[in-house]
Parts: C-alpha cells; sequence; structure tokens
C-alpha cells in the first residue's frame, strides 16, 4: 500500500507549493516538501506517492493529513507559531536526535550549526548536525530553516529554491512574531529574538545525543575507510582534509622537481704501464 498526499498552493513567492504526505496506516506525516514556481513537481509526486484532492471528507480519509493542512494554513496565515502534528521521519538515531532538537528551536528566532552541535553535548558536532539538517524530510513543522551559519549566512536549504525560500521563512516568522507580541513582553522578546538562542537541554538528552552521535561516528569512518579500500571516485564522499605537514610535502613534491641520478662515467686507467 502506498503512502498518500495532499498538494497544497502557498503562492507566497519563491514558494508556490507545498506537498504533505502520510503513512500507509494514515495515522502520521512522513514527509513535508516545498517546491518553488520555476519547479514541476506533480510527475515527481505522483511517482511516489499517491494524491488525494484537498476535499471536505478527507478527515476521514486521511486524518493525519487533514489535520495537517489545517495546521499549515494557519502557520501562512500567521496564526500558527508551533505545531501539534504526528510526525514519523525517518532516519539514524543521530537524524532523530537532531531533528528533535530542531523542534525545540522558538519560532522566529535561529540557532548556529555549531550551538545545536553544543546543545546536543557534542561541540565538535557541527558539520554531522548540517549533514543531519539537510535530510530532514518534514520541512517546517521540523524548522531546520532556523539553522544558520555561525556568520550569520543562510548556507542551504533543501526546498523549493534553497535559500531563497529559507530567507522567506525567516523573515515571515521574524515579522510575525513582532507583530503578534504583547506591550509587557515586547523588550524581553525584541532583545532575544534577533539573537540566536542556546537550546535547554537534560542529562538524558545530552547522554542519548552523545551515544546517537558515536554510532554516526563510527559509520562515517567506516564508510571513509571502504571509500580509501575500494578507490571510487563515483561515491560522492568528500575528500579528507590533509594536515599542514602533508599539504606542505604534497606541494614540495608538485613543486620540486624530480632529481635524476648523474650518470657515472668510467675513470679512465693511468696507472703506469710495466
Amino acid at each position: 500500500k502506498r503512502s498518500r498526499c495532499v498538494v497544497m498552493n502557498i503562492g507566497k513567492d519563491p514558494v508556490q507549493s507545498l506537498c504533505v504526505v502520510d503513512n500507509p496506516q494514515a495515522t502520521h506525516i512522513t514527509h513535508i516538501q516545498l517546491f518553488s514556481a520555476q519547479q514541476e513537481p506533480k510527475d515527481y509526486i505522483q511517482s511516489k506517492w499517491d494524491i488525494l484532492p484537498l476535499s471536505d471528507n478527507l478527515s476521514g480519509q486521511a486524518p493525519a493529513l487533514s489535520k495537517a493542512v489545517t495546521q499549515l494554513r494557519e502557520y501562512f496565515d500567521g496564526q500558527r507559531q508551533s505545531f501539534d502534528l504526528p510526525l514519523d521521519p525517518k532516519g539514524s538515531p543521530w537524524q532523530q536526535v537532531v531533528w528533535k532538537g530542531l523542534e525545540r528551536v522558538p519560532y522566529g528566532t535561529t540557532t548556529s550549526y555549531g550551538q545545536l552541535a553544543k546543545d546536543l553535548g557534542n561541540p565538535k558536532a557541527s558539520r554531522a548536525v548540517g549533514l543531519a539538517n539537510g535530510r530532514n524530510p518534514i520541512l517546517i513543522c521540523i524548522p531546520c530553516h532556523r539553522v544558520i551559519g555561525s556568520d550569520g549566512a543562510l548556507r542551504g536549504y533543501s526546498g523549493g529554491d534553497g535559500p531563497a525560500v529559507k530567507r522567506l521563512l525567516l523573515q515571515f516568522e521574524e515579522d510575525n512574531a513582532k507583530s503578534t507580541r504583547t506591550p509587557a513582553t515586547t523588550t524581553t522578546t525584541t532583545t532575544t529574538s534577533s539573537r540566536k538562542r542556546r537550546l535547554p537541554a537534560t542529562t538524558t538528552a545530552t547522554t542519548t545525543a552523545a551515544s546517537a552521535f558515536g554510532q554516526f561516528a563510527k559509520e562515517e569512518a567506516e564508510a571513509k575507510h571502504e571509500q580509501l579500500q575500494s578507490h571510487d571516485p563515483q561515491t560522492g564522499e568528500e575528500e579528507p582534509t590533509p594536515t599542514t605537514s602533508q599539504q606542505k610535502e604534497k606541494n614540495c613534491q608538485q613543486q620540486a622537481p624530480a632529481h635524476k641520478k648523474a650518470k657515472r662515467e668510467p675513470v679512465p686507467d693511468i696507472s703506469p704501464q710495466t
């Protein structure tokens, strides 16, 4: 049995449409994807899922989809800042940990890849956080668009036109958060909304994250080992960054000409004849 989906027209340039997918049991949301006006996703969507019409009886056919459509409409109308949906993203233990961390990034704020790694108890795991962030299958509800570079750069985004969509969502949330503040909390919220927020982390969550990252690191090491063994240039993996000494040695090999051994001429025999 194939999963089903609905396609919503958003019409907020550069976001044109949005596809919401449930599981075969119609109990949980497994994917939310964004598409720009330049993209024509119909053939792609039909090849993966069965498309349901947006009708009044959607709640009877697919209750999870119906609830998601309602809450996403409220989000884009500026009436919702958090979601209450049954989500079931498929991924590794480390990806699951990162995605849970993303759900704790508040509406109208951002965090960095490095800060999220610190909050998960792995300060050196910013690259691993970025990889998990890029594989998030449920956009908007799991707000990977709220993670930016430590220098304020947007970096990548998997929805629609990428960074352009990310910029739209962040600006939309920031503007809407400002317009919905109450006078009593305006000063406090204004101070924190423009800054990156540190996520609260419990001991249990940190331990789980450390365990999951350990497994991720092991899998990454095994994958790189297999790549080096196979010497397959088509794997798409990044080459390991050489150390300073390795780079200097490489440069010397590239720049210094090879020295050939001089051919030894035979020494003439000048001993006296007897």
